[in-house]
């Protein structure tokens, strides 16, 4: 027998929450600091920043830059014999790296946003953004779903519920007096919901 398939159903999105973390990515890590990380890592001779070694910077890693780096200038200058001149040279490559790695882990600290930090990547040209996949990640993460066939049902059942008892409302108008919607119902010796008689005309 074939397992049926449940479409999750969406109950309850946090935009306002929503909202706010997705601020605090885009302007307070990725306008603050995004075009200083992006020129800082071009400084080291490695091309474009990419999502590995945004990694590594969001973390404070700077490890595998430090070895890519000397990988590549090791071409160049025998490690045998110059390894003196190729640390300095690591050094002076990835120094302004290691400097705006700091300022922008003291952002992330200052703004509580470590647990947001994995919503941002890298495109293909080297830029840090949020992407829209991860938009919707972060959506889900601010989103309430019903993922079973029993729990739609009830969703449902209490949605009309809702729906039903607003009608109610609607049509009774003054006659509910100052009551608050509930307190048209009350509970039977059998703990049964039964309506609390009104003057309905």
């Amino acid at each position: 027998m074939v397992k049926k398939t449940i479409k999750p159903l969406l109950v309850d999105f946090e935009e306002v929450h929503y909202r706010n973390d997705l601020h605090k990515l885009e302007e307070r890590i990725i306008k603050t600091h995004g075009k200083k990380l992006e020129k800082a890592f071009e400084a080291t001779g490695l091309g474009k920043l990419n999502d590995d070694y945004l990694r590594g910077i969001l973390k404070g890693d700077l490890s595998g830059i430090r070895k890519a780096i000397t990988d590549v200038i090791s071409k160049v200058l025998d490690p045998e014999y110059l390894s003196n001149e190729i640390a300095n040279n690591v050094n002076g490559k990835i120094a302004s790296l290691e400097h705006e790695t700091r300022d922008l882990l003291s952002t992330i600290e200052m703004c509580g946003v470590a647990c947001l930090v994995d919503y941002v990547s890298v495109s293909d040209s080297g830029v840090i953004i949020v992407s829209n996949e991860a938009k919707e990640r972060l959506k889900d993460s601010h989103s309430m779903f019903v993922t079973t066939e029993a729990g739609i049902i009830r969703y449902n059942l209490h949605k009309a519920a809702a729906e039903a008892i607003n009608a109610f409302c609607n049509e009774m108008g003054d006659h509910l007096g100052h009551d608050y919607p509930l307190d048209a119902f009350k509970m039977d010796d059998d703990g049964k919901v039964i309506p609390k008689v009104y003057d309905y005309e």
